[in-house]
């Protein structure tokens, strides 16, 4: 450290003015290290939480990225905000319940129910996916088709462990002779081999998996109906501030559907 007397080579008592001049000349340089700082942290998008469960192709983990169609939709809305996003992975119970306590922001994409409303404020709908009747393509006969879901009580149905296929089929379920499997993905090759005569299956986890695995592609096809229709919302809890952002947030869903960046990013991961 060099001592002031080694500008002061006589010695002499430092003068007011020059203690003065100094205390100036220090507030200056720390006022220059410090303000930009301070302007960017001002000016530094907020940061939204959100939740995510694994669901591909809206959701899956990969080198230890979340990635899929809910996590670029969520990109898009949030980055016209001005706020960044910071996605985590739970277990969709545990997801719900930190959108309850208010440990996260949001999750894309979810279905209204009455339970969930209780801590839960919906966006408008982002879209609708179909639950369609899979067979076989070398079927004889060709797709199962259906105008009452009654009519598929003759067949052996496939279901996936822990689902639920809407409340009018899962009650039907109760009386259809049922072969379970862990994973969707083992539903469809069950058709392959006619183990099984039908699935129930959401259309664009279904599409995504037949891109992902080749030689599933061309091999299934579908019913002409639909035995549900889920609407997805993006949720948010109420004890969010972003709440207060709905409809903007609202607006922006609005423009992403019109200009067709929505079901873009849905073909991505499906076709």
């Amino acid at each position: 450290m060099i001592s002031i007397s080694a500008f002061n080579r006589v010695n002499k008592p430092i003068s007011s003015g020059y203690l003065y001049i100094g205390t100036v000349l220090l507030i200056l340089s720390w006022l220059e290290l410090m303000l930009p700082k301070a302007i960017g942290q001002e000016n530094a998008p907020a940061t939204i939480m959100l939740g995510a469960f694994d669901y591909p192709p809206f959701h899956w983990e990969e080198d230890n990225n979340i990635r899929g169609i809910s996590t670029e939709i969520g990109n898009e809305i949030f980055n016209r905000l001005n706020f960044h996003t910071q996605t985590e992975m739970f277990p969709l119970k545990r997801a719900l319940f930190y959108l309850e306590i208010g440990q996260i922001d949001a999750i894309i994409p979810l279905i209204k129910t009455e339970e969930r409303s209780v801590y839960l404020e919906y966006t408008d709908r982002i879209m609708t996916v179909r639950g369609l009747i899979w067979t076989a393509a070398d079927r004889v006969g060709g797709a199962v088709e259906f105008d009452q879901l009654t009519d598929l009580l003759p067949y052996r149905i496939g279901v996936t462990i822990g689902y639920s296929y809407g409340q009018e089929l899962d009650d039907i379920l109760k009386v259809m002779k049922v072969d379970k499997a862990t994973t969707d993905l083992s539903n469809y090759k069950k058709l392959l081999f006619h183990r099984i005569d039908i699935f129930p299956g959401n259309e664009i986890v279904a599409k995504a998996l037949f891109k992902k695995h080749p030689e599933l592609q061309g091999k299934l096809i579908h019913s002409r109906n639909a035995f549900i229709k889920w609407d997805f919302y993006m949720g948010i809890s109420k004890k969010s501030p972003l709440v207060a952002k709905i409809p903007e947030i609202n607006r922006i869903i609005s423009e992403l559907k019109e200009d067709g960046i929505v079901a873009g990013i849905v073909r991505k991961y499906t076709e």
